[in-house]
């Protein structure tokens, strides 16, 4: 069994880099549809590559061999991770292993014969609070800009195959180009994948959907649960309904879609709770409400880099409205 699991873990490895032919390929999808347990395996293998960045084969084998022991524990002792290939598919195993022994043990001795020193991965962290926003770039040269009640998590280093960052709330990329490492954001069950591209992506907690905007290049959006994908083109936007998980498409407003990284506060037809937690959102405050808001608020208003006080006072000439500012205390009263 040994020999059979050193010969998965390369297949796994040159997949996992990007550097695996169309036989290795083949060879490994068919292993992955073998059983259950492989693509379990396979998948927890994968979260590791891009939890842990650039591994060494050593390395990702013993991480591996972690996993294969526990998948052991729930199987029966006569089920093995074995290459089972019918007899038409005895060639792709020798053609296979044949690599490994060649190409792959030129590969990796050249790595043996340097002394290298690894390092666990550390995870950087950044988060904004309501009423501050972000500028932050990233190791590869990609910018960020995040915005107010966000965060942003990526790794100190990206590795040799992938570049992969989490994010809640809002933000905008600027994602530097490199072909052989697609950039990877995670947002709420929504993986969006890029090569060079410039998009947006928000969802706050609370929210009824969650958009992606694409301001130029080419983006792939897959929804990690339902495997459902879709690519997007520049100028659209795709909307992501958080209870049934469709997606669905439309042409994008600059101003909406990307205003708030050039400090424009956009109301279009919002509602009056909309309103206030886009006020709190963007100044850091807290508002309290005194009697009843008009139903029909419906307020549609755009401010470049203004202060609460004036935005308060425009709107209060339009609405039946008195406010008071106290610290970070807004008194709306009605």
């Amino acid at each position: 069994m040994e020999e059979f699991q050193h010969d998965i873990d390369h297949l796994i490895l040159l997949h996992l880099r990007g550097e695996s032919s169309e036989v290795q390929k083949n060879a490994l999808k068919y292993w992955l549809s073998a059983s259950r347990e492989n693509k379990e395996t396979y998948d927890a293998v994968q979260k590791i590559w891009i939890r842990k960045a650039s591994m060494t084969t050593d390395q990702l084998k013993a991480r591996r061999d972690e996993i294969w022991s526990s998948s052991e524990k729930n199987k029966s002792s006569s089920h093995h991770f074995y290459f089972n290939f019918p007899s038409n598919y005895r060639w792709m195993a020798a053609a296979v292993t044949l690599f490994l022994i060649f190409a792959g043990f030129g590969i990796f001795t050249q790595i043996n014969k340097k002394v290298v020193v690894e390092k666990e991965v550390s995870l950087v962290f950044k988060d904004n609070p309501a009423g501050q926003k972000s500028t932050h770039l990233l190791p590869d040269g990609t910018k960020v800009w995040l915005n107010a009640m966000s965060s942003l998590e990526y790794p100190e280093y990206f590795s040799d195959s992938i570049r992969s960052v989490k994010i809640e709330g809002e933000a905008y990329f600027d994602v530097a180009r490199d072909p052989k490492k697609p950039f990877i954001v995670e947002s709420n069950g929504l993986n969006i994948e890029a090569l060079g591209t410039a998009f947006n992506v928000k969802h706050y907690s609370g929210d009824a959907f969650q958009v992606v905007s694409l301001l130029e290049g080419k983006v792939r959006v897959s929804d990690i649960a339902l495997k459902h994908t879709a690519l997007l083109d520049p100028g659209f936007e795709i909307i992501v309904e958080n209870k049934d998980r469709e997606f669905s498409f439309r042409r994008i407003e600059f101003e909406n879609s990307f205003g708030w990284k050039e400090g424009i506060l956009l109301f279009n037809g919002d509602n009056f709770f909309t309103f206030t937690k886009l006020i709190e959102r963007w100044f850091g405050v807290s508002v309290i409400v005194i009697g009843e808001p008009p139903t029909d608020w419906n307020i549609r208003a755009k401010y470049y880099n203004e202060s609460l006080k004036n935005i308060l006072r425009d709107i209060s000439f339009n609405k039946n409205l008195k406010f008071e500012m106290n610290n970070k205390n807004i008194i709306l009263k009605f």
